[in-house]
């Protein structure tokens, strides 16, 4: 990767999402950043549609790595100096960066679009209820939950759906995607 076009003295922003596989996309946004720098950029600001790590905000057990600190850590090493972010899995996250961050809400950008199609809200599970909550009242429209367990890691059985939902064409509202 390369820095083709003369930065010296520029804020530069570098759009890079950090989908999987996570570690090349953090470490292709680190290397820009920093060859930005070598560069002469007078800043660089991170712009990631979408934190790879930031479900790993807590230690599960002793002996694991909080990887979103680190991967926040990382990118300020490697020069950046701000971060934009589209919904974080937690507000709570944006303390583990050592970088200013802007934490942005879809709400803004994606609801007016969806006013008066018809929706019902569903929330995926409990943690998700206060965004659907938010999408509901923005919409005018109903609210509806998944009640499931969870059988181990990101396996869940949803057994049960809580609201008003059956035959209306649904808007889920979760706040990160685990799988393809």
């Amino acid at each position: 990767r390369r820095i083709e076009a003369g930065v010296r003295g520029t804020h530069l922003g570098i759009v890079q999402p950090t989908p999987a596989p996570v570690g090349e996309r953090l470490m292709t946004l680190a290397l820009l950043a920093d060859a930005a720098r070598a560069a002469g950029a007078a800043s660089v600001t991170a712009l990631m549609p979408y934190f790879g790590f930031a479900r790993q905000d807590v230690r599960g057990a002793s002996g694991e790595p909080r990887s979103a600190q680190l991967a926040a850590r990382l990118l300020a090493a490697a020069g950046i100096e701000r971060a934009v972010v589209l919904e974080l899995h937690s507000s709570a996250l944006e303390s583990a960066f050592p970088i200013p961050v802007t934490q942005l809400r879809a709400d803004d950008a994606v609801l007016p679009l969806l006013h008066g199609c018809g929706y019902t809200v569903v929330s995926p599970d409990a943690g998700g209820m206060k965004r659907a909550q938010r999408y509901a009242m923005a919409l005018g429209a109903p609210l509806a939950a998944v009640a499931h367990c969870r059988t181990g890691g990101a396996v869940a059985v949803p057994p049960h759906l809580l609201g008003a939902a059956r035959g209306a064409a649904s808007l889920l509202g979760g706040d990160l995607a685990r799988s393809g």
